[in-house]
């Protein structure tokens, strides 16, 4: 399938010029992410290219069989009047071949679907669109072409893959998605007989239903302000579709402020990777998914950061026993200070060798260390004087205690 200039509305160029330059960026960064990719594990990169490369082609395949045992494929004697709109949405065009179209009971996720390998190409359009526009012919027709732009705008496979991983990235691929929607838009319009005919059609299609007809476009319009809110401004950042007032903008090429977005919406968005169109939780879990796999990372390459990260609900533990047992040390000390050798045992200078929280206390007299054993660990205080005569303690990790998990007084 080709599309070819002509000389009516917007065929001339129908593609979203945000469309043209986000694909670049977005081919120019898959590009380096696949190369990094490929270089840094070539043996895992091809074994998964080939795994997702059968299941792209099993699942399409499915797909082609569903459509043909299940859908109605619509012809001159099936259907005749949508056939009809299709062929002149076709001709409209300039689409040489018209691909083959079946009818299908309404879902969200699948308009149009090709099959290179198979050089089979084929339509879905949804029977329950067709019941809100109420088969009004303008209406029909953008929602035809709207369809034909996707196709149009997805049919090379090899720069859709080259883009993935730059897609999924945050903002890029939802930015990518809109504009994307916007250039099917413009394919839509190219079949009306008029920008408004093709807004309330565009309504007819996706928020509105039955009550399109009466659209009051300029009064519609309007609403451009109610958008630009942090929450409206973050939901449209994250989405693969703009709001709808802003399509019927585009259609009618109604100026937009340049600050059309809230700012601050930026960063938050910044944290929500593009996954398609699945829903705000599930984008959240697998930004989750996303973070657990960055630490992880993290940690294979830096072990002693990650370390810390990880030791510090311990840290928190061992710092409260270190606290209690310092009463106990301090009584050992005196006694030195006062008799110039160590005590026989904890009890002889009064202290209990059991804290509250069950850790125990031991006074090893021969090597002159104090043991505290703990639930994470025990920690080893050894005793030494300092240029006064008086003594101090030092504390290194003992059996069960990682180091780094130590209180910033012990560390070396």
């Amino acid at each position: 399938m080709r599309l070819r200039e002509t000389n009516s509305f917007m065929t001339t160029n129908l593609l979203n010029p945000e469309q043209r330059r986000l694909g670049a960026v977005a081919l120019l960064l898959g590009i380096v992410l696949w190369c990094i990719s490929i270089t840094a594990s070539p043996g895992s990169v091809l074994l998964a290219l080939a795994v997702g490369w059968l299941i792209y082609l099993f699942a399409q395949s499915a797909v082609l069989a569903h459509t043909q045992g299940h859908a109605v494929e619509l012809t001159s004697e099936q259907f005749p009047d949508i056939y009809a709109q299709w062929i002149t949405c076709c001709e409209k065009l300039k689409i040489q071949t018209p691909p083959r179209i079946y009818l299908v009971r309404g879902t969200r996720f699948l308009h149009t679907f090709s099959v290179p390998f198979f050089k089979k190409t084929r339509v879905l359009v949804r029977s329950d669109v067709f019941d809100s526009l109420d088969h009004e012919t303008d209406a029909v027709r953008f929602y035809l072409g709207h369809v034909l732009g996707r196709l149009h705008t997805e049919q090379n496979l090899l720069l859709a893959f080259l883009r993935w991983p730059a897609l999924l990235l945050p903002l890029l691929g939802a930015a990518y998605a809109r504009a994307r929607e916007n250039s099917c838009d413009r394919y839509g319009r190219a079949c009306c007989a008029s920008p408004e005919a093709a807004v309330r059609a565009l309504l007819g299609c996706s928020s509105v239903g039955q009550p399109w007809q009466h659209l009051n476009v300029a009064k519609y319009i309007e609403q451009l302000a109610h958008t630009r809110g942090f929450w409206a401004s973050f939901h449209e950042l994250i989405a693969d579709s703009g709001w709808s007032v802003k399509r019927a903008a585009f259609l009618m090429d109604a100026p937009l402020a340049p600050a059309a977005r809230n700012p601050f919406a930026y960063l938050l968005a910044l944290g929500v990777p593009y996954f398609g169109r699945l829903s705000l939780g599930l984008r959240c879990l697998l930004s989750l998914y996303l973070v657990f796999l960055a630490l992880t990372v993290m940690a294979l390459l830096f072990p002693s950061y990650a370390a810390r990260l990880y030791v510090n609900p311990q840290r928190m533990q061992l710092n409260h026993a270190i606290e209690a047992s310092q009463p106990a040390r301090d009584a050992v000390a005196s006694y030195y200070q006062l008799y110039q050798r160590m005590p026989e045992s904890l009890e002889s200078v009064g202290v209990r060798p059991r804290l509250m929280d069950g850790s125990t206390m031991l006074l090893d007299t021969k090597r002159n260390t104090f043991n505290l054993a703990t639930s994470q660990g025990s920690i080893i205080f050894t005793a030494s004087l300092d240029p006064q005569g008086r003594l101090t303690w030092s504390c290194t990790a003992g059996q069960g205690i990682n180091p780094n998990a130590l209180p910033d007084t012990c560390q070396p």
